[in-house]
């Protein structure tokens, strides 16, 4: 008799015996099942999403404490730890100050003239579970920085970069803490 398999008795000659496809699945989906995973993202419990508030902010223009706000929401929607309101659990913002360095000098006229500003917002973030509970995952100092080019004459558009350039920073800066907040690494400039 010829090896192989025989669709009369359903065995295979000199071979273990033949299971049916659906019996192959079926051992598959069992072997695979209890492996453990789940996914890295997985929902997370409305008990344990944030609302985002800024209690302090020491900067001019205000707009920067709304962008680092909007920063933080963003960073956090993105790890589905984003809940709306104001209420409790919250990350709470703290916006401490507003840097500017020059980034570059050239010599005009004999005169130093910076090339450019870097425009830096520093803020802290912390979340808190309840009213007047303890303050957990503290992320520290957290800075992040633009760069515009200077002007040789302060006019209306220079303040209107210099405010862009506050804008984008600020906003840097949120997403920052927030990635933070949610437990991913986010390096400080």
């Amino acid at each position: 008799m010829k090896r192989g398999f025989h669709r009369k008795n359903g065995r295979v000659e000199g071979g273990p015996s033949y299971l049916p496809p659906f019996l192959c699945s079926l051992s598959f989906l069992a072997a695979t099942s209890a492996c453990g995973y789940r996914p890295q993202h997985a929902a997370v419990p409305a008990s344990e999403r944030l609302a985002v508030t800024v209690v302090a902010s020491h900067v001019t223009p205000h707009s920067a404490s709304d962008d680092v706000q909007a920063g933080a929401r963003e960073a956090l929607a993105e790890s589905g730890l984003l809940r709306s309101g104001a209420g409790y659990p919250r990350a709470e913002i703290e916006v401490l100050r507003i840097d500017e360095e020059s980034e570059g000098i050239a010599d005009v006229a004999g005169a130093p003239l910076a090339r450019g500003l870097r425009v830096g917002v520093v803020a802290r973030a912390w979340v808190r579970e309840r009213a007047q509970g303890p303050l957990t995952n503290d992320t520290g100092d957290v800075r992040a920085f633009s760069v515009i080019a200077a002007e040789r004459e302060p006019n209306l558009a220079s303040e209107l970069l210099f405010e862009r350039a506050v804008r984008a920073a600020a906003r840097r800066v949120g997403h920052r803490l927030g990635s933070r907040i949610a437990g991913h690494p986010a390096a400080s400039e």
